[in-house]
């Protein structure tokens, strides 16, 4: 019992000592000592806490023997709760970050699947433009034909009855004119 508490004194002076050396910790960083008393911070040594000088838990260095032999199992317990508290919140928040994720790649396939989506409809209207352009160009061919033959074959009736008239009347010119009078 004694050489324990002779440990654990020495392990304190030991403690104090390095904490008049080294800062306690850098200002700024949230964790879950900023809610401990600052006067039960303790300072340990590069290589306990993965080669870094750092605040440790008071339960980390009870383990370690450096536990300070005024704190009562009510406060270890009160941060025992704390310390489950607060990584149940950081898991918590973890999920909730995660679930986002989820939420912003579901959203991204939505958009894409809707960019996709319209990529097809413009290509479709394209096509559909195309078709119909060139079925309207083919209409248009054939009446342009159908026009061009008709126009051809008025001008050959034309020419038939000029015909006609000249040779009954000898006079072309006014054949014409009756002939357009009646006929436009």
């Amino acid at each position: 019992m004694k050489r324990l508490q002779a440990g654990r004194q020495a392990g304190r002076q030991q403690a104090s000592k390095q904490a008049g050396r080294q800062a306690v910790r850098q200002p700024g960083r949230h964790d879950a000592l900023s809610s401990y008393p600052s006067r039960e911070r303790i300072v340990i040594s590069p290589g306990v806490n993965s080669g870094r000088a750092s605040v440790s838990h008071p339960l980390e260095l009870s383990r370690l023997g450096v536990a300070d032999e005024n704190l009562g199992t009510e406060q270890v317990g009160r941060w025992r709760r704390h310390d489950e508290e607060s990584r149940e919140g950081e898991r918590e928040r973890e999920r909730e970050r995660e679930s986002e994720r989820e939420r912003e790649r579901e959203r991204e396939r939505a958009r894409e699947r809707e960019r996709e989506r319209e990529r097809e409809i413009s290509c479709d209207v394209g096509r559909g433009i195309k078709s119909d352009r060139r079925r309207k160009k083919d209409i248009s061919t054939l009446d342009e034909r159908e026009r061009v033959r008709r126009r051809r074959s008025k001008a050959a009736d034309v020419e038939r009855v000029l015909s006609a008239f000249r040779e009954r009347r000898g006079k072309a010119k006014g054949a014409r004119k009756v002939y357009a009078g009646r006929v436009k």
